[in-house]
This record gives C-alpha cells, structure tokens and sequence, in this order.
C-alpha cells in the first residue's frame, strides 16, 4: 500500500509541476495597429480578425487543458489496473471494486473530451 501512496504523491507532483508550466506559458498577443500606428478596431497587427485571434489562443488553451484531462485519465487507468491486481493477489474485495472505480473515472477522463467534440459541444 505503501507503494501506491508513493506512486500518487508522484503522480500529484507532476501534475502540479505541468498545470504550472502551462499557467506561466508564454503567449504571444498583439496589438492591433495599423501601419501608422494609430489603433483599428476590429483587427490585430497582421490584417487578421481580433475575434479570430481570441478564438485561437482559447482553442490552444482548450487543447492544452483536454490533453492534461487525457494524461490525467490514463494514470488513473494505469494505477486502477496496479490496485486491481494488488488487489486480486491479496484477495481483498473492497480494494477490487475501488480498483474498478479508479479505472472507470480514468476511462471517462479519458474518453470526455471526444464525446464532447462528437456531441459538438467543444471543437
């Protein structure tokens, strides 16, 4: 048990360190000026659509935010499978069924994010 203890203070480091390095990323935003300086409303400094821009930097950091869930998700299936056959070597049916619901909260972390985008509720 020891172990397992062990393997999710890892487990919760690291996704400290990476939720971290994702909120102190750097993202580059730019000011909408026109060649003479002078601000246009409505357009960023490459011609582009501001709403455009936003729609972007927010669907990079959707895409970063689902990618995290998904690691996260596949952990817990990966430490469910570990407790599941501690659990079966030691005969202990209370730990099994935990095993199976870490399992399946890793599934459904896992797999939310496509059921969303199918739905057509995220891009």
């Amino acid at each position: 048990m020891d172990v397992i203890k062990k393997a999710k203070n890892h487990i919760y480091t690291a996704t400290a360190a990476i939720l971290s390095a994702v909120m102190y990323a750097p993202f580059t935003t730019y000011a909408a000026f026109t060649p003479q300086g002078s601000i246009k409303e409505g357009y960023d400094a490459v011609g582009g659509s501001v709403d455009a821009a936003i729609n972007d930097t927010t669907g990079y950091v959707a895409g970063i935010i689902a990618t995290i869930i998904r690691i996260f998700g596949i952990i817990c299936i990966i430490i469910g499978m570990f407790r599941f056959g501690m659990a079966m070597k030691d005969e202990r049916p209370d730990e099994k069924s935990k095993a199976i619901v870490h399992m399946m909260v890793g599934v459904i972390l896992a797999g939310i994010i496509q059921v969303l985008q199918t739905v057509g509720l995220i891009n």
